[in-house]
């Protein structure tokens, strides 16, 4: 299983917020509603903006010179539960496929394609190399239980923010410690 995801700015946009990029805002709200049940309103509808954000083109992400504690604890954990709502999506994606399999399937579809002439050889190549890659990022979110993620950052070269795969139901006993904004 995998212990911990780290991603930078641009691999988070690409993993995780630009799966987002087709849903309406309603439809997003929908789908926070049912996989973020037990958080706030408020902290449902910080989730749904950091998308929106990305999706007008305003990245929002974690910045050092923009935080104090408070701030970087509500980014952490909207970036984090995010993570969760793309992780829940690729399980309803691959459906009852595995990843592999799926992948395979993608692949079909690109050589299909070649062969038919609706694509050339070098958008072939750029395929097949995209879907491996989208093959072992969908691995390693999949091998994760996402049902209580958190996210820490840290700056050393350059902001990451790490997703630990947790226990399930690790912080069952947690309360709220104060209203996020």
């Amino acid at each position: 299983m995998t212990d911990t995801l780290e991603y930078n700015k641009e691999d988070f946009e690409l993993d995780v917020v630009s799966h987002f990029k087709n849903f309406t805002a309603t439809e997003f709200k929908g789908f926070i509603d049912v996989e973020v049940r037990n958080n706030s309103t408020t902290f449902k509808g910080a989730v749904l903006r950091g998308t929106i954000s990305y999706k007008t083109g305003r990245i929002w992400w974690l910045e050092q010179s923009e935080f104090c504690s408070r701030t970087k604890i509500t980014k952490e954990l909207v970036a984090s539960t995010t993570w969760k709502l793309n992780t829940a999506l690729k399980r309803v994606a691959t459906g009852n496929q595995t990843v592999e399999e799926y992948a395979r399937d993608r692949l079909e579809e690109v050589e299909g394609k070649l062969s038919d002439g609706e694509i050339n050889e070098s958008t072939y190549t750029q395929s097949c190399d995209w879907t491996k890659r989208r093959r072992e990022v969908v691995e390693a979110l999949l091998d994760c239980c996402s049902c209580c993620p958190t996210g820490t950052t840290t700056f050393q070269s350059s902001p990451t923010l790490r997703v630990p795969c947790l226990p399930c139901e690790w912080n069952t006993s947690a309360t709220c410690v104060g209203r996020l904004r």
